[in-house]
């Protein structure tokens, strides 16, 4: 098996982490971790949106 997101290409274990690679292994975990934060940002930004729409739903005159 071949990972296919770390750059030095050497097999794999579960999860992506690579068996032979020091570098590797840390590439793997860091890049895993920025991709859960992506998501979890893809989220917040999603409720933000929510939260803006429905505080443009109350128009309070004078403001």
């Amino acid at each position: 098996m071949v990972c296919k997101i770390c750059p030095v290409r050497k097999s794999c274990l579960d999860k992506g982490t690579c068996k032979n690679c020091d570098f590797g292994k840390a590439f793997c975990k860091l890049k895993r971790k920025i991709e859960k934060l992506d998501r979890e940002n893809e989220a917040l930004k999603k409720e933000n949106k929510n939260l803006l729409d429905e505080l443009e739903a109350f128009e309070i005159p004078g403001f």
